[in-house]
């Protein structure tokens, strides 16, 4: 790998070592992204609970927490997706040669068959970039709807639902989802040059 990464600076680098990038720059944005929402939402909930009012004053912050919990969960499933293309980019031998292909399958094969049940439904992509914020936005949709209600049971009630509930969601999620081949053959076949002035920026992650 060392001489690898001192060859990229010599020249063009690797379809493996540009698919290698990709998948950990991905996994750096999804440590920072779930970072900044987490802050961001702790503020949000110390802003709801300490208005006393229980008027609009809560009714704005409650919806700024329901939409930013829905965009942080739309934006997960988005970059979940993400991550199972990179995963099969990184299992063609295609892309990355027949030994990096195969080590790489032969880990995340393990990774499937070779952890218990008990925790094998834990997936971290699937439990913070879409339980997570499905979590927040049943929380927020509950605090909006119980502003004026108050039940010294239902919290307890609603906390181990949602933890059955995103259990259940994980499990149903799977190992993620099926990444057509095509989708891998887009990537390993030689892309056209785009035209400096015609040609446009894709959207970044």
């Amino acid at each position: 790998m060392a001489n690898e990464s001192q060859a990229i600076g010599d020249g063009e680098p690797s379809g493996k070592r540009v698919i290698y990038d990709l998948y950990f720059e991905e996994g750096s944005r999804t440590h920072q992204r779930t970072d900044w929402f987490l802050i961001f939402h702790a503020i949000l909930l110390e802003a709801f609970f300490r208005e006393k009012s229980r008027g609009w004053a809560q009714d704005v912050v409650g919806s700024i927490g329901l939409v930013t919990s829905y965009l942080w969960l739309m934006a997960g499933v988005r970059q979940r997706w993400l991550f199972m293309h990179l995963g099969k980019c990184m299992e063609s031998e295609q892309i990355m040669g027949d030994a990096a292909a195969s080590i790489y399958r032969g880990v995340f094969q393990a990774r499937r068959v070779g952890l218990t049940w008990v925790i094998r439904w834990a997936r971290p992509v699937a439990c913070f970039c879409v339980i997570t914020p499905a979590a927040f936005v049943i929380a927020w949709a509950v605090l909006l709807a119980l502003i004026e209600l108050k039940s010294r049971w239902l919290g307890l009630l609603l906390a181990v639902a949602s933890c059955v509930l995103g259990s259940l969601v994980a499990l149903w999620l799977g190992p993620g989802p099926k990444i057509p081949e095509r989708m891998v053959e887009l990537v390993a076949q030689p892309s056209v040059p785009s035209q400096r002035a015609g040609g446009t920026q894709g959207e970044g992650a």
